[in-house]
């Protein structure tokens, strides 16, 4: 077997060197957007906003992504995350859909509506 003289150590060194500043940030950027991102599945869940109005989750798939870069979500404090949805399977009461549009949709004094009733044939 052959000895490496110090001017070839001195080249691999180099080359490894810069092979590692190009490759490491790419490394970086792949295992932070994957840290980051806490993939989130719920089923069966009774959302309830106020007294007046709840939904039925059946199905929700998605991510929670942090507001604040490099932040961690917290499932106990709404203003950590935004929630991506990839798919989402809800239902709403007319009586909880009718609360939501009066309290929220149409509750300043110029809205074109008021008092909304909603009902369904079924």
């Amino acid at each position: 077997m052959k000895a490496i003289g110090i001017k070839n150590w001195a080249t691999l060194l180099m080359i490894l060197t810069v092979w590692i500043s190009i490759a490491e940030p790419q490394h970086n950027q792949q295992r932070q957007s994957t840290v980051d991102v806490v993939q989130v599945g719920m089923r069966n869940v009774m959302y309830h906003y106020n007294d007046r109005i709840s939904a039925h989750i059946v199905r929700v798939q998605g991510k929670l992504v942090p507001i604040k870069p490099g932040g961690v979500p917290v499932f106990d404090d709404k203003e950590s995350f935004t929630l991506d949805l990839s798919y989402a399977e809800i239902a709403i009461s007319t009586d909880a859909l009718s609360g939501a549009l009066n309290d929220h949709v149409f509750s300043v004094a110029a809205a074109p509506l008021k008092d909304l009733s909603l009902n369904s044939d079924k």
